[in-house]
């Protein structure tokens, strides 16, 4: 079964209810490519997380975690899952992980944002954000993110 089929087998058992047949599908996906098993979990996480379904997301980005505990952005999107739940001291946890491993990266600057912007620090938000811009290809959805989000902070900085 091509990747594209089994992608839809998955989203189709999900949206259905069959957590466990589409666990299966996507098991079977990661193993069957190891090289694209990151990847592919990012992306289907990614689908999850805009769809709402952050529980379900969670043990995605966990496997791609697993699969490629070198991808900084495995972290950043496993801690805003988290923090979509609720589930604050999991979201710290998985963000302090990211900052220790991959300090430098443009995903530490937004989650470094975020934490700031929950304290309303807006100045540190806006300053964490600049950063990240800076870092963050121009193709990349996660610059509109963060520029959106600078937009608001300096809005609100204003006030």
């Amino acid at each position: 079964m091509d990747h594209k089929v089994q992608l839809q087998t998955f989203l189709a058992h999900l949206s259905a209810g069959r957590k466990q047949e589409a666990n299966d599908v996507l098991r079977e996906v990661l193993t069957s490519n190891p090289s694209k098993a990151g990847p592919y979990a990012l992306l289907v996480g990614g689908m999850l997380a805009q769809n709402g379904q952050f529980r379900e997301a969670v043990p995605i980005y966990q496997e791609a975690i697993r699969v490629n505990p070198g991808d900084p952005n495995a972290y950043y999107y496993l801690g805003a899952a988290y923090h979509a739940l609720k589930e604050d001291s999991e979201c710290e946890r998985t963000w302090n992980e990211l900052e220790v491993r991959f300090p430098e990266h443009a995903t530490t600057y937004c989650q470094r944002a975020l934490r700031a912007l929950k304290l309303d620090q807006f100045s540190e938000a806006k300053a964490y954000l600049q950063r990240a811009i800076e870092l963050i290809e121009p193709d990349n959805p996660l610059r509109n993110d963060a520029v959106k989000t600078l937009a608001v902070v300096e809005k609100e900085l204003k006030h």
